[in-house]
């Protein structure tokens, strides 16, 4: 791998990153920042102190992850530069089509010149150089990168994320587990995860299930007879008024109200008007001041309870992505 490589990514980021703060992206910054970060709405987003790596975490994943009108801010810089030279422009697509992965280090094939690392999901090994990973080698830590495939090997893009090795156990089981309650509330992290953790782990897992490589893994295990199915839809939606959201809830005649417990309020919602309060519920609700999450038992309650929260708070808040929780039958 050459240096020039590197200096031809540090280009395009340079200019990528100016790029993305232009006047007609900011409502998008704003908003994917607080996501991102998990600043509360009324924080200022000049208060942040970004640390290590995560600005440059975050800048890589609006530029290259979060989509607007079907394309990435990567690929409107792109079409909007259209001379640019052949090299710099195939580096470029090679970055829109990018995604990160988590990998391990594999002490015993690494040498000073050369660090092997190995695809958490896929098991692929990759040589590659990073010298904090090779500081860090026999610690038991696994690595998120986004790497790129040029000139002939593998060359890091910039993001970089470290978490604990036992992520590598159960990835999905794990998030659950010490990043989330039923309800979505954030219980206790482990101990030295930054601040705006939850997130940030919550977008790697969906980036690693965008993977064609992860898709291809789980169709292989399907086919060998480990069939997964769905044991739970959460549809998360981002709190732009708590109080709006709160007084339209309480109006739909769908809803039952619960309980409010550690700053969220809980509700059950029941597709038939006529059954609220007399049937088993098709979702579960908890309305937070910055998230909302409802849980629900299959796809046709998801889409339904979706469709009427977004009817029915308006602009109060607004909806972001889904996560399907499976188990094996």
């Amino acid at each position: 791998m050459t240096g020039q490589a590197a200096k031809t990514i540090k280009a395009i980021l340079e200019s990528l990153f100016r790029f993305c703060r232009e006047e007609r992206f900011a409502g998008q910054y704003r908003e994917a920042l607080r996501l991102f970060m998990d600043i509360s709405p009324d924080r200022d987003l000049d208060s942040i102190g970004w640390a290590g790596h995560d600005e440059t975490n975050f800048l890589m994943w609006f530029c290259f992850e979060k989509m607007e009108e079907s394309k990435t801010i990567g690929e409107i810089w792109l079409e909007e530069n259209p001379d640019l030279p052949p090299d710099i422009a195939e580096t470029a697509r090679r970055l829109n089509r990018s995604n990160v992965a988590v990998y391990y280090p594999v002490p015993d094939k690494s040498t000073y010149e050369s660090l092997t690392l190995k695809d958490m999901f896929s098991g692929n090994e990759i040589e590659v150089w990073e010298p904090v990973i090779w500081q860090l080698r026999d610690k038991p830590l696994v690595y998120g990168l986004r790497l790129i495939e040029k000139d002939g090997g593998f060359i890091s893009a910039g993001d970089f994320y470290v978490f604990p090795r036992e992520i590598s156990d159960d990835i999905i089981d794990f998030f659950h587990r010490h990043l989330q309650g039923f309800y979505g509330e954030e219980i206790k992290k482990p101990a030295g995860f930054p601040r705006g953790s939850a997130y940030l782990l919550n977008h790697l897992r969906i980036t690693l299930q965008r993977s064609d490589e992860f898709i291809r893994v789980m169709k292989e295990k399907i086919m060998a007879g480990q069939q997964e199915v769905v044991s739970k839809i959460v549809c998360h939606f981002l709190v732009r008024d708590y109080e709006a959201a709160i007084d339209r809830i309480q109006m739909m005649e769908t809803i039952a109200y619960l309980d409010e417990n550690n700053e969220y309020r809980f509700y059950e919602w029941w597709e038939d008007s006529e059954l609220t309060g007399k049937d088993d519920p098709n979702a579960g609700i908890a309305l937070g001041k910055m998230k909302m999450v409802a849980h629900c038992r299959d796809f046709h309650s998801a889409e339904v309870v979706k469709t009427a929260l977004i009817s029915e708070l308006g602009d109060s808040v607004k909806h972001i992505y889904d996560t399907v929780m499976k188990r094996k039958s």
